[in-house]
């Protein structure tokens, strides 16, 4: 059986985003950011719960009137 499950480091998300890894670690400890595994010291997050927490961060805009 083919199993992958693909996941990123908190260096790949920052890269990815243009986020410091310090503001991630941050959120981790606020529960704000994306899901996450830890095991042991490692961290890393599903390609899933990244794309849920972009989600979720979307903000809704309405067009403007043309003038």
């Amino acid at each position: 059986m083919d199993y992958e499950l693909r996941t990123y480091s908190t260096a790949e998300i920052s890269e990815m985003f243009g986020l410091g890894e310090s503001y991630l670690r941050k959120l981790r400890q606020l529960r704000k950011g994306p899901k996450y595994s830890k095991l042991g010291r490692l961290v890393r997050y599903r390609k899933e719960d990244v794309e849920e927490w972009l989600r979720l961060a979307m903000v809704e805009v309405s067009p403007r009137e043309l003038v």
